[in-house]
C-alpha cells in the first residue's frame, strides 16, 4: 500500500525518500517504523508535503490508519555529524513515525 501510493505520485527529484524499521531505539520511542523524505531546501519539502492530498491522499491515510496504532510527524535539519553533513545534498527532512499493530500487512506496503 505504502509503497503503491509513492510510486504512483509525482515525486520531485531532488528529494529522496526513507522507509525504515526501527530496530535499535531509545526506551521511550514508541514508533516502530519511519516514512520520511529529505531534500536540499525547504521550500521543496513544503511543495511536496502540500500535494499529498486529494481522494487518493484520503484512501491511503485511512488503509493506513486502520494498520498503525499511533503516528507523529517530524521536521527539521539532518544532521549525521560534522564531516558527513557538510557533503550531504539533503539536509531538511520531514517524516511520519508509526507505531504499527499490524506489522505484517505494514511491512507488505514498503
Amino acid at each position: 500500500m505504502t509503497n503503491d501510493y509513492y510510486s504512483s505520485i509525482k515525486i520531485h527529484e531532488d528529494l529522496s525518500p526513507e522507509f525504515s524499521t526501527f530496530i535499535f531505539k531509545g526506551s521511550n520511542e514508541k514508533a516502530t517504523h519511519l516514512v520520511g523524505f529529505s531534500g536540499s531546501s525547504a521550500k521543496i519539502l513544503a511543495e511536496f508535503k502540500k500535494s499529498l492530498s486529494g481522494p487518493d491522499w484520503d484512501l491511503y491515510s485511512a488503509e493506513l490508519n486502520t494498520i498503525v496504532e499511533s503516528k507523529y510527524s517530524t521536521a527539521g535539519n539532518r544532521t549525521v555529524g560534522r564531516e558527513i553533513a557538510s557533503k550531504q545534498k539533503h539536509t531538511i527532512f520531514h517524516g511520519w513515525m508509526y507505531k504499527v499493530k499490524d506489522v505484517t500487512n505494514f511491512t507488505k506496503t514498503l
